[in-house]
């Protein structure tokens, strides 16, 4: 799909389309491909769940997290589904640089919370409401022991299931751009698959236990004034975190790959990050030119439509048998380790980790400031 095309004037495709079934050769009778929905499995986003509550500033700050994390995992399963099928020298360094750019993404998200955002999100939970007798579970009474707060500290916990992998993905990626000749799809795989349950369940976990029951839960009784002030507190963390993230990323590689990382079918429909159309412009026309080849695996256009497979679609044109176990085999093994993390920790807080998306619009804001030329056309590069 061409991205000339405005959103008004766009039809919804077809659902089944774009289903997580595994790869199929040209020469099935149903024609599907596999696409960035599965293997590993997306997030219900808080809003879905709470059926359009999201007010409070902890439902808030899950749901933006939520839609970042399947941002996240369509983008490690655009890789996984396509890792067998790149073949030329090109190909390879495009399609690396993609998959360097995707573990740095994650890397940084992660460092960012646990050096700074989540200590954060300790202490504000823990601070005293001045002039206030308040009900936070976490509120230390007479003759009470000092409120304990492990968020860290499971996070850290979590993290290190999957963050040796990753890093090593970093460093795989970094050396198949240099070097395609290098490149193994096999070995790329078995990472992925390293990464890939561990982290899944780590996202789904922070989502719908950490932030939606335990954070929740430590702000007080709802309508309170403890739970106002603690909801106010860790909103403005999360801002502060999310200010950060935007001033520090790479405006010429994340706005770009995160556009095309979201799926505005997903569920009901998602407006998200919520970009204006002039922005979205400028994301298109001018901040993904430099790495325009690495986007192109990418599984939506700039407007967030879902888009096939760009090496499944190569493939099967070139009519190659396309693999139809890849997605079952780690299907198998992402629901083996979540389970296997989720009992580990039964009873334990969780941390919850979140990102930049808002500020999405200031990056580009100052881009289109400083840019000059004609009219943006928006069209895919």
């Amino acid at each position: 799909m061409g991205d000339n095309a405005s959103i008004s004037s766009w039809t919804m495709p077809d659902p089944d389309k774009h289903s997580s079934m595994s790869a199929t050769s040209s020469s099935s009778n149903d024609g599907h491909l596999a696409w960035a929905d599965g293997p590993f499995a997306l997030l219900q986003t808080p809003v879905t769940r709470l059926q359009g509550n999201v007010s409070h500033p902890v439902f808030h700050v899950a749901n933006e997290t939520a839609h970042l994390y399947n941002a996240m995992l369509r983008a490690l399963n655009a890789i996984y589904q396509q890792a067998p099928y790149i073949q030329t020298a090109t190909d390879v360094a495009d399609f690396s640089f993609l998959v360097h750019s995707w573990a740095a993404w994650v890397l940084h998200h992660m460092e960012l919370r646990s050096n700074s955002l989540f200590p954060d999100i300790e202490a504000a939970l823990l601070k005293p409401v001045p002039g206030y007798r308040h009900e936070q579970v976490l509120q230390q009474t007479s003759g009470s022991e000092p409120p304990q707060l492990t968020l860290l500290a499971d996070l850290l916990d979590e993290q290190a299931t999957f963050l040796p992998a990753l890093r090593s993905i970093l460093q795989l990626g970094e050396s198949n751009h240099l070097s395609p000749e290098t490149y193994d799809h096999n070995s790329l795989i078995a990472l992925l698959i390293d990464v890939g349950p561990p982290l899944q369940a780590h996202m789904n976990h922070q989502i719908h236990s950490v932030f939606l029951e335990t954070i929740h839960d430590y702000c007080g009784t709802p309508g309170s004034i403890a739970a106002r002030v603690a909801g106010d507190r860790l909103l403005q963390c999360y801002q502060a975190s999310d200010s950060h993230s935007s001033q520090n990323m790479d405006r010429f590689i994340i706005p770009p790959m995160m556009v095309r990382c979201r799926d505005i079918t997903y569920e009901s429909g998602h407006d998200w990050p919520g970009l204006p159309v002039p922005h979205v412009h400028a994301i298109a026309d001018r901040l993904s030119r430099a790495h325009k080849g690495s986007w192109r695996f990418l599984p939506c256009d700039v407007w967030g439509r879902p888009v096939e497979l760009f090496a499944l679609v190569a493939a099967q044109q070139q009519g190659l048998e396309l693999d139809r176990h890849l997605e079952s085999r780690a299907t198998s093994t992402a629901g083996a380790a979540e389970l296997e993390l989720l009992q580990a920790r039964k009873g334990k807080a969780k941390v919850v980790v979140v990102t930049a998306t808002r500020g999405l619009d200031a990056v580009v804001d100052a881009n289109a400031a400083t840019a000059g030329g004609a009219a943006p056309s928006a069209q895919e590069v």
